[in-house]
């Protein structure tokens, strides 16, 4: 245990971060093009935000890989990729092996944050051993210039609709920059996938990409990405809101896509969105439904309040003061719910939630419950329909799970990682004041084990010290919710700290694995003064990522 606390440490920051453009010699002539063009630069981030549809901005500069690193990426992605299709097959279908490395209460809390702790018996007593699912790890590069992966992504990804753009748009605007880069086509990606899809499907057979309506997007990307799955052949259907708008329908032999006179059997479907969305009456999939409900009021309460601050700061009435209080209430009580969810994911406190959200928001909540494809998991199950992106397979992307990755290479698989994970622990009582010890603050980052968007991220380096005491109050009541990393300073390009996500598709066909990796790979970057998270969200813009010419 000693060694533990003094491995945290020994984990030391020296705010040094790895520049690609200075690094590499390849940038000279894009940047020389770019600062003699500073008009065309500027109109650049107007136009690009424009084809974004307002979602984002797309960098003038575009992230730039040398062959071997670009190799690196490729090959450590492929093998990350096949240490997770061996758990699943042995925590599904196979004796459990990992139970040598996994201990059975730490898998049991990785299960249950992410509510799939019954699927196993539903895999296991089910008709089907065909699966797939995406996955996209986000990867940095060190101060070393070595690349470490930083969270799995698994499911409902980001990006997957913007490779073909963010590429394209650069070029079109600045094809002065092409000499010196590989121009790389995305569309293989989206071909593979296909092609991994059509394993599922007979002839008869339709494939069909499932979406949110606008109403549920954060932004246009599912547009984008349909667009692109519709050029390969796909059906594409959105998420039913209510009983009306239903042209899926679970049937006895099997599922079909209805459309006026037209009736097609689905073979297999993409989920282009949260699996809980889908079919929200499902008993797998109610708590988290219940739980990203929550969250959404919780987020609009938030909103009440500051705009009822806002109004009160110009016209100081009973009645802002009043809504304020009201929605103060509301918020104080919904975040108790959730944190009573957080640390005790118990079925008497999801009947607490569940009872809040009808009693203040009884039609919202009855409208949840009526949208979506009443029984689809069931079909699943019954090896009616083939699903990419189904439910069961989330906590692969848990952080919790995240250190176990380079064991399953290595017990799957007998490799040594080609990409390393960052030098991770579970917060415990025994290390909880060496991780908030002030000298030790500017060297760990501490992460939620649930959650997206970097909404449960604790950079210590880039926060004040008293935001951070805060964030120890919150790991202290549920520290099996949270693990430490060491620091590790991003790559920087141009002004930005930078990341990458290298997407692809597992699938599996009664254990035998078929796997795409998508060669463009998908690019983000924050201001250097930020938070130090790279999310698009925290005015972040988004990098079109290419492979160095060869001969540059």
């Amino acid at each position: 245990m000693y060694l533990k606390m003094s491995l945290i440490k020994g984990w030391k920051n020296d705010g040094h971060h790895y520049d690609e453009i200075e690094r590499h010699h390849v940038y000279n002539n894009i940047v020389k093009h770019a600062n003699n063009n500073p008009k065309k630069v500027k109109n650049f981030k107007r136009i690009s935000k424009k084809a974004f549809s307002g979602d984002n901005v797309l960098c003038h500069i575009p992230r730039i890989l040398s062959i071997g690193d670009h190799h690196v990426i490729y090959v450590g992605v492929q093998q990350r990729a096949r240490a997770l299709h061996a758990f699943i097959e042995d925590h599904y279908f196979g004796h459990k092996t990992y139970r040598s490395f996994v201990h059975d209460s730490n898998m049991n809390n990785i299960l249950n944050r992410s509510h799939e702790h019954k699927f196993i018996q539903k895999y296991e007593q089910g008709h089907t051993r065909q699966y797939g699912f995406l996955y996209g790890p986000d990867i940095i590069r060190g101060p070393d210039s070595h690349f470490y992966v930083c969270e799995d992504n698994i499911g409902y990804l980001g990006g997957i609709g913007d490779l073909c753009l963010a590429n394209q748009l650069l070029l079109d605007h600045f094809p002065e920059y092409l000499p010196y880069l590989h121009k790389s086509n995305p569309m293989i990606l989206y071909k593979q996938i296909s092609q991994l899809c059509h394993q599922f499907v007979e002839p008869h057979e339709i494939l069909l990409y499932l979406k949110y309506p606008r109403t549920m997007s954060a932004d246009h990307e599912e547009d984008r990405a349909s667009k692109i799955f519709s050029s390969m052949g796909f059906k594409i259907a959105t998420i039913p809101l209510k009983k009306s708008d239903r042209k899926i329908f679970v049937m006895d032999d099997g599922v079909y896509y209805v459309d006026g006179s037209s009736k097609q059997k689905i073979g297999c479907m993409m989920l282009g969105c949260e699996p809980f969305d889908v079919d929200p009456q499902n008993a797998l999939m109610i708590k988290q439904v219940i739980t990203d409900e929550a969250h959404l009021k919780l987020s609009y309460y938030q909103s009440q309040i500051e705009k009822n601050v806002k109004k009160n700061i110009k016209k100081n009435t009973d009645k802002n003061h009043l809504n304020k209080q009201k929605y103060e209430h509301l918020y104080q009580k919904l975040f108790d719910l959730i944190q009573r969810i957080v640390h005790f994911p118990n079925n008497h406190n999801f009947t607490l939630l569940s009872r809040f959200l009808r009693r203040h928001h009884q039609q919202d909540f009855k409208n949840l419950l009526s949208k979506g494809i009443p029984k689809i998991f069931d079909a699943y199950f019954e090896g009616k329909v083939r699903l990419i992106n189904s439910g069961g397979f989330d906590f692969l992307g848990d952080k919790g799970f995240y250190p176990y990755v380079e064991k399953c290479i290595a017990h799957y698989l007998n490799e040594q990682p080609i990409l390393k994970s960052i030098p991770t622990q579970q917060i415990r009582p025994s290390n909880i004041d060496t991780v908030f010890d002030p000298n030790v603050q500017h060297n760990v980052v501490v992460k939620g084990c649930i959650g997206r968007g970097g909404d449960s991220v604790f950079v210590g380096c880039k926060i004040p010290r008293q935001e951070f005491l805060k964030c120890k109050n919150k790991v202290v009541r549920k520290m099996d919710n949270y693990i430490v990393q060491k620091y590790i300073p991003l790559s920087t390009c141009d002004k930005y700290l930078v990341d990458l996500r290298a997407i692809s598709c597992v699938t599996s066909n009664h254990g035998q694995l078929r796997l795409a990796v998508g060669s463009t790979f998908w690019g983000r970057g924050v201001v250097k003064d930020s938070n130090g998270k790279v999310n698009l969200s925290d005015e972040g813009v988004e990098f079109a990522v290419f492979r160095e010419h060869q001969g540059h």
